[in-house]
């Protein structure tokens, strides 16, 4: 018997999504610690504040925003498995302290994580000195990692920016799953299946920039080399698929010259996500600066067949060369972008070739077998 803790459906939190595909149809002989103490196919949820505190056999679901602060307090405590999603806990340590008016608390984490360096920061913070970059270089993971019975991340980069803090507790890698189309949530199998459900040109070329808009996903990029790419005569289309709350971005969409060709969809459910991911040619996915999380969005599109645009950074550089193409950041990414995206409008062939590639890798190194296969063995060595 073991206990993990997660936020579960209806929580918005992609963790939630991660922990209920992954985990919830494959280990039969666990509870789940939740607030969403909603049952479902006899599935077993209790609420933080019981047995489960004291429970040995732990697995913590960590992310980086305020669905999480009950497994970030039962992180602390020590003495249990931590699977970290986001490198960096920045935002939920600023949620549970300075957003309180609790500077004492935000203090103590930022010295102990982070040292001298963090105890300037802290004090700096309160006196109106702030960037959002400390919400990526001051990751405040470090306790929780000291203290866990072990840790589990998504890529190797992360493992060693952990490691690199000086952390030994022992690390696994265990990548982000990529469901196949089949096991998804689009009923759609072909790319000409979903265009039809969409309505979207069988024959234009589709461009797809999927996910929530954050100022981080560097969307301007993808536009201005979309913007690029019609200009020259390329027939392409953008469509960015998710809740977008960038003011910016919307009014720039509005006064673009090929407003005509780009659609901002806004909050998708699960189906219609999919069903758009499968319709794509190409995902340019230009995160930066990270937080060190795993893209959910580039294993799926990668398990779809799909071709991704991704930055030679951080997570991403787990990525071999041959499944995708890497913008690099020491030069300007909107002329690579715009390279990248020509030379597969110009040779559809070359195009089919990266989407068996890509089909390929997640069919061997990201399926969802081996993500269960591998945490199942990582729970057996430290689970009584």
């Amino acid at each position: 018997m073991g206990y993990v803790w997660s936020p579960l459906a209806p929580s918005p939190s992609g963790i939630a999504n991660y922990v209920e595909t992954l985990i919830a149809p494959a280990f039969d002989d666990v509870t789940f610690v939740t607030k969403e103490l909603v049952e479902r196919e006899g599935r077993r949820a209790i609420a933080p504040d019981t047995q489960a505190w004291d429970a040995e056999n732990a697995l913590l679901q960590v992310g980086n925003n305020v669905y999480h602060d009950f497994i970030l307090t039962r992180a602390q405590a020590g003495g249990a498995v931590v699977e970290l999603h986001d490198l960096s806990l920045h935002h939920l340590h600023t949620e549970l302290t300075l957003a309180r008016k609790d500077f004492g608390g935000y203090l103590s984490v930022l010295e102990s994580c982070e040292g001298e360096w963090g105890r300037r920061a802290a004090f700096q913070r309160v006196k109106g000195f702030y960037t959002p970059r400390l919400d990526f270089y001051m990751r405040t993971n470090k306790v929780i990692c000291d203290r866990a019975r072990a840790v589990i991340v998504h890529s190797h980069w992360a493992r060693y920016q952990i490691e690199m803090q000086g952390v030994e507790t022992p690390i696994h890698v265990i990548p982000h799953y990529g469901l196949p189309v089949e096991d998804s949530h689009t009923t759609c199998r072909t790319k000409a299946e979903a265009r039809a459900a969409l309505g979207l040109d069988q024959d234009r070329f589709l461009i797809l920039s999927a996910g929530y808009v954050t100022p981080a996903k560097r969307i301007d990029w993808v536009l201005d080399a979309f913007e690029v790419l019609r200009n020259e005569g390329a027939d392409a289309e953008l469509v960015i698929a998710g809740a977008c709350e960038m003011e910016q971005i919307s009014e720039r969409v509005l006064n673009s010259r090929h407003a005509d060709r780009i659609t901002i969809t806004g909050y998708l459910d699960d189906a219609a996500f999919d069903t758009y991911t499968l319709a794509a040619d190409v995902l340019p996915l230009m995160r930066f600066p990270s937080a060190g999380e795993s893209s959910g969005v580039a294993a799926r599109a990668l398990g779809f067949g799909r071709l991704i645009i991704v930055p030679e950074y951080a997570a991403f550089s787990d990525l071999p060369d041959s499944v995708c193409e890497k913008v690099h950041l020491d030069r300007a990414p909107v002329p690579q972008l715009v390279d990248a995206l020509s030379r597969y409008t110009e040779n559809p062939r070359d195009l089919e070739i990266m989407e068996g590639r890509a089909k390929t890798y997640a069919e061997t190194h990201l399926s969802i077998a081996g993500a269960r296969a591998d945490l199942a063995a990582v729970l057996a060595q430290y689970w009584v």
